[in-house]
């Protein structure tokens, strides 16, 4: 491509690169993303590479912790679960626990009783095809997630409509 009077490797058009670069100190953009994830590192790396084909100053990159973990608060689990339990059999599964991060955590960690749980967003057949395969299917934060709209929704309304009941009827009772 040229570009006044000489040739230039960056597919980006002047104006976007020069708007990028004047809000980012000394003309050197910043990346800041949790170090956990791979795509993280994966995203630096893409910046470095356009930052490049740009003839830009390469970009300054800090990888930061993210949020904190959620903790579930036992009791508002254990609540939760009995009316689960009750309206879901056996179809309730419980998970060990794991890294989930999300700024979720920021109301348990400020003192709010807290639970975050998942509902299942398959089909069935397609879940077990997924496990049989060992192919994994799509979480929520990946643009192929495509969970089924009606059973999802029917389940995700009715699973947090008891959760909370049963907290506010555990509070009522003062417990």
């Amino acid at each position: 491509m040229m570009e006044g009077g000489r040739y230039s490797r960056s597919p980006i058009p002047p104006s976007k690169r020069m708007s990028a670069a004047a809000v980012a100190p000394a003309g050197r953009p910043t990346t800041n993303a949790p170090a956990s994830s791979q795509g993280a590192i994966r995203r630096a790396s893409v910046t470095k590479a356009v930052a490049a084909m740009a003839d830009a100053p390469a970009p300054d990159i800090r990888l930061e912790e993210g949020t904190k973990a959620v903790i579930n608060d036992p009791a508002v689990v254990a609540t939760a679960e009995k009316a689960l339990k009750a309206a879901f059999g056996e179809k309730l599964r419980l998970t060990p626990a794991n890294t989930t991060s999300e700024d979720f955590s920021e109301f348990a960690g400020a003192g709010v009783p807290s639970m975050m749980f998942n509902i299942g967003v398959y089909e069935p057949e397609k879940w077990m095809a997924a496990n049989k395969s060992g192919t994994p299917l799509a979480s929520n934060h990946s643009p192929q997630f495509a969970p089924a709209p009606k059973p999802t929704l029917q389940t995700g309304v009715t699973a947090m409509t008891l959760a909370v009941l049963s907290a506010f009827d555990q509070h009522a009772r003062g417990k």
